[in-house]
């Protein structure tokens, strides 16, 4: 016999919360499910907004932001921005921070 939360894993379906989403998730999200209602667009862009903001003068951080959104490798973005690999960990936690403090969550 299985249980339920078996069944809901496997059912097919994925259900996530609105505030589970970073803010770089909700502006892809959004490209992805098709659904260009004007008030998504424009919660989109202020999110887009805010997280250009939120990285000003901090531009390799910014671009290494982009590329992630663009599902470049890790290592395509360390040989395009000419990083190390103790470089590129550094500034994905600097990210993380940057996200989570934004949010007002803790990952």
């Amino acid at each position: 016999m299985r249980s339920i939360a078996y069944d809901e894993r496997h059912s097919g379906k994925i259900e996530v919360s609105e505030s589970d989403l970073s803010p770089a998730d909700e502006a892809f999200m959004l490209r992805a499910s098709g659904q260009h209602t004007p008030d998504k667009q424009l919660g989109a862009k202020q999110t887009l907004t805010q997280v250009q903001t939120l990285f000003e003068g901090d531009e390799v951080a910014f671009s290494v932001l982009v590329s992630m959104a663009e599902n470049q490798s890790p290592e395509a973005i360390r040989v395009e921005l000419g990083l190390t690999p103790t470089q590129y960990a550094t500034i994905q936690r600097r990210i993380r921070r940057k996200l989570v403090a934004f949010k007002g969550i803790e990952p």
